[in-house]
């Protein structure tokens, strides 16, 4: 059993291409004396002369013929194998598993931007995993996501130092109420305190932390405890649940592409800070596909 590296099988194949020492030796761009010494340490690995040579001619022996067949195609895939790994290296194949809310349909810039990403790294594998924003947390430390385009409060996102958050969407709270509520006759923007006394219709708390803590705090800010009556696990159902009477709500204004009839959307004269998502990922992630997709979304974003 003998040993044929690579290299060899290069210098081989050019040589038993040309027919002709000095020109396989150009098309390598090396000089002719390491070649003739490489093909000379060939032939004795192999135990056979892979050439015929004499002061005119260069021809392969029969050995040579045999080696030839099959060291192309061995080198057409080594070939195709190094420029698979260089780009698996630099970030341009792969896949890469993204955590997503059920809301992240509902907003403007990331389905854009993650069109964007699929036109431009076609061989990349891009594979949505539904889940909270919560669970996307626990599933970026147990390496069953890369990234997660999560909502959670800012000083969550920014303070965790196992993370690393780009914000790639801002959102405004508006008012949604059911189109015959006397607040749906104006077209003004609502005061916090004339909702003191309406009941509401919104997330469970574990379902949606990130909007939770919002309102809570837009409420409490303006005097009072929003009357949490009707729960839901996800935006169109509490829409749906606004449009049959049962309340009304305060969600980010993107979720007005829902579309319900019988909802309006008023503006909130005071709504408080903006509802961030962020794009989250683990700070020692070291993959070049990982920092790629990041950075492109960061690019964008600025």
């Amino acid at each position: 059993m003998f040993h044929i590296s690579y290299k060899s099988l290069r210098y081989f194949v050019a040589t038993a291409e040309e027919l002709h020492f000095r020109r396989a030796a150009e098309r390598l761009g090396i000089t002719q004396p390491p070649l003739s010494i490489r093909i000379r340490q060939l032939e004795d690995d192999i135990g056979s002369p892979l050439f015929e040579r004499d002061r005119r001619n260069v021809r392969l022996t029969k050995v040579g013929a045999v080696l030839l067949e099959e060291a192309r195609p061995l080198l057409a895939q080594t070939e195709l194998l190094s420029k698979s790994v260089e780009r698996a290296a630099m970030g341009e194949v792969g896949e890469i598993r993204i955590g997503v809310t059920q809301s992240v349909a509902l907003m403007g810039k990331v389905p854009r931007v993650l069109r964007q990403f699929r036109r431009e790294y076609p061989d990349v594998r891009l594979t949505l995993v539904e889940m909270l924003s919560n669970a996307q947390l626990v599933a970026l430390r147990e390496d069953r996501i890369d990234v997660g385009f999560v909502r959670i409060p800012g000083t969550l996102a920014t303070t965790q130092t196992d993370f690393q958050a780009i914000p790639v969407e801002t959102d405004e709270l508006a008012l949604y109420l059911p189109s015959d509520h006397a607040l749906a006759k104006t077209l003004a923007p609502v005061d916090m305190e004339e909702l003191a006394n309406e009941t509401f219709v919104f997330y469970e708390r574990e379902v949606a932390t990130g909007l939770h803590e919002p309102l809570l705090a837009l409420c409490k800010r303006h005097g009072f405890e929003p009357r949490i009556e009707q729960q839901a696990r996800e935006p169109t159902t509490i829409i749906g649940l606004v449009s049959s009477g049962f309340g009304i709500t305060i969600l980010p204004r993107s979720f007005t592409r829902i579309g319900q009839e019988g909802v309006v959307v008023r503006a909130i004269s005071d709504p408080g800070p903006p509802i961030k998502t962020w794009l989250t990922s683990l700070s020692d992630n070291r993959s070049a596909l990982i920092r790629r997709f990041c950075g492109h979304f960061e690019n964008l974003m600025t």
